[in-house]
């Protein structure tokens, strides 16, 4: 369960103090800083991207088998699940076929 307290920590009180930081000096106003679930899934996407731990889709995968039904109705499981989501989309993206380039005669 500590895992998940991390998971939270991280996509709440720690994302938001760096996109404080990140605006802090602009006239960028505050009142506009909501993030909302999509917003929230693209940054997880690029965050997942950049992290350089290669678990990471164990240990969701691991969390997600093994957390009680009860917590997996928690605000606590919802960050697990759009983790979860996020490396899903980055392995099926890294899976996914080249596009062909078109011929010549196709131009």
């Amino acid at each position: 369960m500590q895992k998940l307290e991390l998971l939270y920590h991280c996509c709440t009180a720690s994302l938001i103090a760096d996109l404080e930081r990140f605006y802090a000096g602009t006239n960028f106003p505050k009142d506009k800083l909501f993030i909302d679930s999509d917003n929230l899934q693209g940054m997880l996407i690029y965050i997942v991207s950049k992290l350089k731990y290669r678990q990471l889709w164990t240990e969701i995968s691991l969390l997600d088998d093994f957390v009680p039904q009860s917590v997996m109705m928690s605000n606590r499981a919802f960050y697990m699940i759009l983790i979860k989501a996020s490396c899903e989309y980055l392995i099926n993206l890294k899976e996914a076929p080249p596009t062909p380039k078109p011929t010549p005669q196709e131009q």
